[in-house]
């Protein structure tokens, strides 16, 4: 298979090689064609539409020759943006042949989940087209080999890439990116719909059962119900509003490959908008992820990569193995990041914190746990300019983050029971300058919260909820009444739903193995 150099700011470097060479197929016959300095004169391809079930596909020597990519060949006086274009296109095509896979499965169809620690997998082929080497021939009809022009109109280029995703029956063929003229071109916000449901303006619920959950009377308890969200998670607003930006920006076309590194509810999120956009997408996530999260990932149609639990700084971390697999597949992928983009902490600031501040007249502490960092950051730092709101962090023990804010060292992180909260390193989008104060929780007292708050106050959370939930309890039971005789009020989050943890912090055998 040909080699090629992948990015669009490359110069396109004509492939000299014999043209059976890529196929092993039609090398008798072959010959003369390769030796045609321009290439080869492809089959007339009406660009207006797809072609139809008569068109023909190209004889085994043009195959041939348009492996050898010496039909892509630039001749003198082609411009700089001409061969940028060009190298794009011939990336695509290698992309489309070399990963000959069975064709498209219906959209209903789940996708599939990959343990890369007991199983042989060739991760490179993921999040590519499924289709077959025949398909993506014919569909090269329209990219008439011979240039016989010094002078390439780049128009024209771009309505046959064009030509050739609609004659490959995808929107998701990875040919290119859009240039900045295109992007510019696009409407300025563009809006992603979840079907499921509406994103945000979740309910905002105040413990009632203060005395069974040990709750001074002074002291109301706000839980911002999180799990209302489509995907039942407090990560679809940060999938909805990044993905937005990066459709209205150009940064994400449907041409492109999602990878995402993900605890598993954002990668949730991401896998049912991307499902809805026809984008391929891939969720790198570690094994210690619920069986629950990676169903849901797998059933919203991504493909689904279970990484060993490795320190911070191993290249099986998960978040590092989702680096390389987004790396390999430059220029046509894009990742949220969303441990260190800093949109992430931008989509709380903008959504979460005024929704809060809207609700209550005081909010005297705003407490959360973090994973990424954007929660707390985003709306700790809206709630202090607008109330004047303490940030407290919520941080199972083991974390690394409760000991990084108070004394600005990350000491060897502890595995914990709890998922989805707490770190082993510092993400880009944890500021620790907006956190007033830190209140640890250890995993029993998380889960046994969870139960308790189900049994008393008819919540079903998930153990995030039960860390911060348990912390705003701890808290309240340290803070004075305040002077003007209101209620001190905290508001806390439950940022997913206890039905995706069935498995662990409400299995009894799961409890029994983890002696809570």
């Amino acid at each position: 298979m040909v080699a090629m150099a992948l990015g669009g700011a490359a110069a396109f470097t004509p492939m000299r090689m014999s043209v059976g060479g890529a196929s092993g197929s039609g090398s008798s016959s072959s010959s003369s064609s390769s030796n045609q300095k321009k290439g080869l004169k492809a089959h007339a391809f009406d660009v207006s539409a797809p072609p139809t079930s008569g068109a023909s596909s190209p004889d085994p020597n043009e195959l041939d020759a348009w492996r050898s990519m010496e039909c892509l060949e630039p001749a003198d006086g082609f411009s700089q943006r001409d061969i940028e274009r060009m190298n794009l296109i011939a990336n695509g095509i290698e992309r489309a042949l070399a990963f000959n896979m069975p064709d498209t499965a219906p959209a209903t169809e789940p996708g599939k989940v990959y343990d890369i620690e007991f199983e042989d997998h060739d991760l490179s082929k993921l999040g590519y087209p499924a289709t077959s080497d025949s398909d993506a021939w014919a569909s090269l009809d329209c990219l008439e080999a011979a240039f016989d022009s010094s002078a390439m109109d780049v128009k024209d280029i771009h309505d046959r890439v064009n030509a050739v995703n609609m004659a490959a029956h995808t929107a998701a063929l990875p040919l290119m990116r859009q240039t900045q003229a295109e992007q510019a071109t696009r409407a300025e916000d563009e809006v992603v719909v979840f079907r499921g449901g509406k994103v945000g303006d979740t309910t905002m619920h105040k413990i009632t059962a203060k005395a069974e959950l040990g709750i001074p009377d002074h002291v109301d308890i706000h839980v911002k119900c999180e799990y209302e969200n489509p995907t039942g998670s407090i990560k679809d607003r940060i999938a909805k509003y990044m993905l937005e930006k990066a459709l209205s920006t150009g940064q994400l076309t449907t041409d492109m490959t999602i990878v995402e590194a993900s605890s598993g509810n954002t990668g949730a999120s991401v896998a049912l908008i991307a499902k809805d956009l026809g984008v391929p997408c891939i969720i790198i996530t570690n094994k210690d992820t619920s069986a629950e999260k990676v169903g849901i990932i797998a059933s919203f149609g991504a493909e689904v990569v279970l990484c060993p639990s490795a320190p911070a700084d191993s290249s099986e971390h998960y978040q590092n193995t989702a680096t390389r697999l987004y790396e390999e597949r430059l220029p046509n992928a894009y990742t949220l990041d969303q441990y260190n983009n800093p949109l992430n902490s931008e989509t709380y600031y903008y959504t979460l914190g005024p929704e809060i501040a809207a609700a209550l007249d005081n909010v005297d502490y705003v407490v959360a746990g973090s994973s990424t960092g954007g929660t707390l950051a985003g709306t700790g730092k809206f709630l202090k300019e607008a109330k004047d709101t303490t940030v407290v962090l919520s941080d199972p023990v083991g974390s690394v983050l409760a000991n990084f804010v108070e004394t600005g060292v990350v000491e060897p992180y502890v595995k914990q029971a709890i998922e989805g909260v707490g770190k082993d390193s510092i993400p880009g989008n944890f500021d620790r300058t907006l956190i007033d104060q830190v209140e640890p929780i250890v995993d029993k007292k998380a889960v046994q919260t969870c139960h308790d708050v189900l049994k008393y106050e008819g919540l079903f959370v998930g153990g995030s909820s039960g860390v911060n939930i348990g912390a705003a309890i701890q808290l309240a039971n340290k803070v004075p009444p305040r002077a003007d005789g209101k209620k001190v009020n905290i508001v806390t989050m439950a940022p997913d739903g206890g039905f995706k943890y069935l498995s662990k912090y409400y299995s009894p055998q799961w409890l029994a193995e983890k002696g809570m």
